[in-house]
């Protein structure tokens, strides 16, 4: 433990390093100084700005932000300000004052041993230094810098009831401009884990579910930022709030046993100083700005660590250090993460591995369920069933609001009454006309018209022959459906510009009805009827989405391994 009184620019720090055993005796205790040190306080600053000039997407409070000059000279001047608070902040370490006080770690520890290194300071300046680049830490590849404060208060966890997986309560907030699903299905993944989301929550939401039973670990993912040194985390697109403002309820969850809280978002040692009251066991926060990417990668490591049963703070290095292959595109990814602890409290280990089965009971159980499933899937005996829960799912998903981006054109009874049915191609000519002068990027024609309908079909097949994103339909004969008649396409309409509107129908023998769970893209076989002309070879929808990507700079295509490339995405779905 390494105890800092006074600050960095006027009185300097009287430094005091106790070495503890896990049961808390202290065993060995040195004082030094380090003197007061402007320009690293300057290089600090310098290094905060470049970073925060770099512009990548990050999980901060959405705003405007202007950038000078090309992202790669914006990460050439971050580097360079992080090389020089590295080695302002590695000299000022090795100064005589302190050096009593490096020889007796280096000293008193071996490096194979399991080492929390804990800074207790109340100078917020000292704790955003890049304190895993001093030289002991590096050298000791088991020891993680630990933050905790320096008037540490204690609480006494009441004994929770003992559970096979931990309860995590994972917040995913205000994720405008960023990707918290990443983070959703990370925790999705965990074994040994019952987690429960909330989602862009509201703040009576977030504290009922505070009291409502006992936590080990509360996720936090979205919007966050400091301001001053009070930190702010936002729930929703309209409700953020302090910690002080839901401070009850997290004390409620520390008394129920409480082992770890995870900030993936930015700028988190503003939400230190708040959370220090309460004295949460384990917190991990991001020091600064957190690139989306970085937040992401930053939790799959932290999760495989921490199911390899390694202590949080072990965990928590090996994950900070796995960030060092995003740094081209990152600079100082692995500076970001810091772990804040309690000091009252020793090490947990989360995650724990499930024990498994022997493995010879392990093949035979495998064996017997794979022969059963078979089994009853060649019988198709739950078929049936299956099915039914399925519609069951589908029909129980939200319903989906119209797409802006999309405009219907409809007939209905009043058109008929009025124009009579079929709509005449004079008509259909008319209505694609009026829709060419909005200058969408397709249009789709979902109607027969296999044959001409009264005056106006010239018209109609020269305005498909000038309009390349003009899509209109046919109907192969389908020999899988009860009804096997075919629509041919529009006579003389260019071949790429039809696409059919065949749909597939699942038949079940206790169903009367024929449902529709599939949507056809593409057909490789020619129709069975000879009488029919639709050899369009993708479906009327694929056309019109393909437009769509293409006006976006993106194609839908066949490779030759046969598998669907949406840009340079490949799926055989």
């Amino acid at each position: 433990m390494l105890k800092f009184e006074g600050d960095l620019t006027i009185q300097g720090f009287q430094v005091t390093l106790e070495i503890r055993s896990e049961l808390n005796q202290i065993e060995v205790e040195e004082r030094g100084q380090l003197a007061p040190n402007t320009a690293l306080m300057d290089a600090l600053q310098d290094w905060q700005e470049k970073y925060r000039n770099i512009g990548a997407p990050t999980r901060i409070k959405p705003k405007r932000i202007l950038y000078d000059g090309s992202i790669q000279k914006r990460r050439a001047d971050c580097n360079k300000a992080a090389a020089n608070l590295r080695d302002r902040f590695t000299n000022w370490l090795k100064s005589d004052s302190f050096r009593s006080v490096d020889l007796q770690l280096r000293e008193e520890l071996h490096r194979d041993e399991e080492v929390r290194l804990l800074l207790r300071s109340a100078d917020q300046t000292l704790q955003k230094l890049p304190w895993h680049e001093w030289d002991f830490v590096q050298r000791y590849p088991n020891t993680e810098v630990v933050l905790t404060s320096l008037n540490q208060r204690s609480r006494k966890q009441s004994a929770a009831q003992p559970t096979q997986k931990n309860r995590v309560l994972a917040i995913l907030g205000h994720s405008h401009g960023i990707d918290v699903t990443a983070d959703r299905q990370l925790l999705e993944g965990l074994s040994n884990s019952d987690v429960t989301f909330l989602v862009e929550p509201q703040r009576q939401q977030l504290g009922d579910r505070l009291w409502e039973q006992p936590w080990d670990v509360i996720f936090f993912a979205g919007h966050s930022e400091t301001e001053g040194e009070t930190g702010r985390i936002y729930l929703n697109p309209t409700d953020s709030l302090t910690i002080e403002e839901l401070w009850f309820a997290l004390r409620k969850a520390v008394d129920r046993g409480l082992k770890l809280a995870i900030f993936n978002s930015c700028d988190g040692l503003g939400l230190v100083q708040q959370l220090n009251d309460l004295a949460i066991p384990h917190l991990i926060v991001m020091r600064e700005l957190v690139p989306d990417r970085v937040a992401q990668e930053f939790l799959k490591y932290l999760l495989t660590a921490l199911s390899d049963a390694k202590p949080v703070h072990l965990a928590m290095r090996e994950a900070r250090e796995r960030l060092e292959t995003l740094e081209d595109e990152f600079p100082c990814a692995t500076w970001l993460p810091v772990i804040h602890q309690n000091v009252d409290y020793t090490p947990v280990t989360l995650l724990k591995p499930a024990k498994f089965l022997p493995v010879k009971q392990v093949l035979l159980v495998s064996l017997a369920v794979t022969l059963l499933v078979m089994g009853i899937r060649w019988i198709g005996f739950l078929q049936s069933a299956e099915l039914q829960a399925y519609d069951h799912l589908m029909r129980s998903r939200p319903v989906e609001q119209p797409d802006p981006r999309l405009l219907l054109v409809s007939i209905d009874e009043e058109d008929i009454r009025q124009y009579k049915h079929p709509i005449s191609d004079s008509i259909l000519a008319t209505v694609i006309e009026k829709l060419q002068q909005e200058k969408p990027i397709a249009i789709g024609v979902n109607i027969t018209r296999d044959m001409p309908v009264e005056k106006g079909y010239a018209r109609f097949v020269n305005l498909l022959r000038q309009n390349q994103s003009l899509i209109t339909t046919c109907g192969f004969e389908n020999p899988f459906s009860r009804d096997k008649s075919s629509i041919n396409p529009p006579p003389n309409a260019p071949s790429k510009q039809v696409g059919f509107n065949n749909v597939i129908t699942d038949w079940q023998w206790n169903n009367q009805n024929n449902a529709i769970r599939r949507q056809l893209l593409s057909r490789t076989e020619n129709p069975v009827s000879s009488f029919s002309k639709c050899d369009a070879e993708y479906s009327f929808g694929l056309l019109l989405a393909a437009n769509y990507l293409k006006s976006r700079r993106l194609s839908i295509q066949v490779n030759e391994r046969q598998e669907w490339e949406l840009g340079k995405v490949a799926s055989k779905d």
